[in-house]
């Protein structure tokens, strides 16, 4: 049965359940809806809860909806009654908050003297683009990639190198950057030399970082022990890989 309801009296709760479907301001209800709501000039409140409101909700059910007056976002319970976590829909103003869009990069041999300097350089892992599930979300530039949205990410950066020059030994170690700021871990070859086929290595770096839309991401790599010259092993043996995941 469609029930059209011309308004709600305050003082009376109605289960929708009662009914199989209901219309509020439209007496045409949706098939595949059990509520449709229609008007041009007014908009659904939800309710409106802070931080510590929702930490007393009584297990709030898989699903449950809220507004967060703290962080003004939209938020539902990705748990469970007894385990709840609470997930934006949309963080600020973004409109691109969708989970699991991810975006990987390769080096395609563009020229770099070398990786192996006291200053460090970022390595230029962002030259060929494999795919990206969100250009707008997403924004690379040969040697960095600015992110539009605050959130949780995985970060993947593979490495191949080579030494270059004889003799000397080396061991130049990377690690991410954000903002130019060193964050997360170190990785390290250990011993390189070119000799006894000691002259090829890699790096490889795993992160999952907190992020803001702005942030600037960079893989740094700089010598750590000897210097002297190491290179890119090859073209397309280094990446970097970035996935959204909450």
């Amino acid at each position: 049965m469609k029930l059209f309801l011309a308004y709600f009296a305050p003082v009376f709760l109605i289960s929708l359940s009662t009914f199989a479907q209901v219309g509020v301001g439209t007496t045409v209800v949706d098939d595949s809806a059990i509520l449709e709501i229609e008007s041009n000039n007014t908009g659904v409140l939800l309710p409106r809860l802070d931080n510590s409101d929702r930490a007393s909700l009584l297990t709030p059910a898989n699903a449950l909806i809220i507004f967060n007056s703290d962080s003004q976002t939209l938020e539902y319970n990705r748990g469970t009654a007894i385990m709840p976590a609470w997930v934006a829909i949309q963080t600020g103003a973004t409109v691109t908050s969708n989970t699991l869009q991810s975006a990987k990069y390769t080096y395609d041999a563009l020229a770099i003297a070398n990786l192996n300097t006291t200053g460090g350089v970022n390595a230029p892992l962002f030259t060929t683009e494999l795919w990206n599930d969100n250009t707008s979300l997403y924004i690379p530039n040969t040697d960095e990639i600015t992110i539009s949205e605050t959130g949780r990410y995985k970060l993947i950066s593979n490495i191949s190198i080579q030494s270059s020059s004889s003799g000397s030994r080396k061991a130049p170690e990377a690690y991410f950057t954000v903002n130019t700021l060193q964050v997360g871990t170190f990785a390290s070859t250990g011993y390189m030399r070119e000799t006894n086929n000691h002259d090829t290595s890699s790096l490889h770096l795993n992160e999952i970082l907190e992020l803001s839309g702005g942030d600037v991401v960079s893989v740094r790599v700089r010598q750590a022990a000897n210097g002297n010259l190491v290179t890119f092993r090859g073209a397309e043996a280094s990446n970097f890989y970035i996935e959204k995941i909450d």
